[in-house]
């Protein structure tokens, strides 16, 4: 596993992953918006949506964003 968060290290990364059962995914599911990336049939990577609950109606959050790390790429997002 590779961590690209410098406010988590290896452990925690991999105690918190652990925490992704089936059951809680299925959970999250019901009310987020739940992604799955596939390469030949192979999940490489994962995201889930969920509305920000700081923010007005339109807010909306990114969270578990998981990528093996051989599919990664380098991206620019334009603001």
């Amino acid at each position: 596993m590779n961590v690209n968060i410098k406010d988590y290290g290896i452990d925690k990364m991999c105690e918190h992953a652990s925490k992704f059962t089936l059951q809680i995914l299925e959970e999250y599911s019901k009310n987020s918006k739940m992604y799955v990336a596939l390469e030949n049939g192979k999940v490489v990577g994962t995201l889930r949506i969920d509305k920000n609950n700081n923010g007005n109606e339109y807010d909306y959050v990114l969270l578990n964003v998981f990528v093996l790390p051989d599919c990664l790429i380098e991206v620019s997002v334009l603001h």
